[in-house]
């Protein structure tokens, strides 16, 4: 029944200018077709509306269903995305904190007498050189 109907309700979608006529009780159609009583022709007409509608309520829930889930893939690298930055700024902390430690140790070792250092450490150069120089003359 279902595809005698959308045979007919595709005919009467392609259907010519003059191949369409009203006809009263008794009258001989002026060509050869399919006869259907007023109810007939309403429910086919009113069915593509109906087929209409229901392709778009489908459209929209598939568009509905698309753009949620969507949204949540976004949140979810939105998330994603915090997460990183925040173990990226406790990370950095962590290297600063490493570092300024490293400093301060350093800085607690380092030699109380640089100048001392630094004139014995000329005067050995000056000497390991005048030795030098003397041995080879």
């Amino acid at each position: 029944m279902l595809s005698r109907l959308l045979l007919i309700f595709i005919s009467v979608g392609n259907a010519q200018e003059g191949d369409f006529t009203l006809l009263s009780e008794g009258q001989q159609a002026p060509f050869e077709g399919v006869l259907l009583s007023p109810e007939a022709s309403a429910e086919v007409l009113s069915s593509y509306d109906e087929q209409q509608a229901r392709c778009a309520l489908e459209l929209e829930y598939q568009l509905d269903v698309a753009g949620t889930e969507f949204k949540l893939r976004e949140e979810l690298l939105q998330v994603r995305l915090d997460t990183l930055q925040e173990q990226h700024s406790f990370l950095i902390q962590q290297k600063d904190e490493e570092i300024e430690g490293l400093h301060t140790i350093i800085e607690k070792q380092s030699p109380q007498y640089k100048w001392f250092w630094f004139v014995g450490g000329a005067a050995l150069g000056g000497a390991v050189y005048y030795g030098i120089d003397q041995a080879l003359q």
